[in-house]
């Protein structure tokens, strides 16, 4: 990943990414998460979703990302969202652990969440990829539009610098990536779901 972030709407003013996850803001903000988290923020016990569509978070304010650690573990994170088409926007700090589980394994869960984490529904699993600079400032614009208080709080606390994903909900119909390590990856999810559900025993 590249080393430098742009700063979305700042006329092309750019921050040099902190060591991710060794930050006064990062150590904050996680203390913050862990504080009002629900319990229960985690698709443990919960199926897919019926349909790949983005239309199952409805019209739910936060999402549920869960991403996978270093020792197979899931980590939930509610974070807010904006959806384009057929693909999820999220915004993540820049020296966020967040960006170094998705570079380790960028098959994620999302689902539509309350505020605190808790689940409403089903999951979708997606591909995360990185935003191309020049989206930032459009993508920006649609945050600030959806969230506008908890914009300015978010903007204060990181200094308006983030990294933006585009989670893109896995079908058998979607090209393989050409990376192999992540084709592999993509692959196992598709096999998984080719298999036929095991009867309890």
């Amino acid at each position: 990943m590249n080393g430098r972030l742009r700063r979305a709407g700042a006329g092309g003013a750019r921050a040099i990414m902190p060591s991710i996850g060794d930050t006064v803001l990062s150590r904050r903000l996680a203390r913050l998460r862990e504080r009002i988290i629900h319990p229960r923020a985690s698709f443990l016990g919960r199926t897919p979703a019926l349909t790949n569509s983005v239309g199952i978070l409805g019209n739910a304010g936060y999402v549920l990302l869960e991403t996978e650690d270093a020792d197979g573990s899931t980590v939930p994170t509610p974070m807010c969202f904006v959806t384009v088409n057929d693909t999820i926007f999220v915004r993540i700090e820049p020296d966020s652990a967040l960006l170094v589980r998705i570079a380790a394994c960028p098959i994620v869960k999302v689902g539509a969440c309350t505020l605190r984490g808790k689940p409403i529904d089903g999951y979708l699993e997606c591909l995360a990829r990185i935003v191309p600079p020049e989206r930032e400032a459009e993508l920006e614009s649609d945050f600030r539009r959806g969230y506008k208080l908890t914009d300015r709080i978010l903007s204060r606390l990181t200094g308006g610098v983030y990294a933006y994903f585009a989670l893109t909900p896995l079908t058998l119909e979607l090209p393989v990536p050409e990376d192999e390590a992540l084709a592999a990856g993509v692959q196992a999810v598709r096999e998984i779901r080719r298999e036929p559900p095991t009867d309890a025993a």
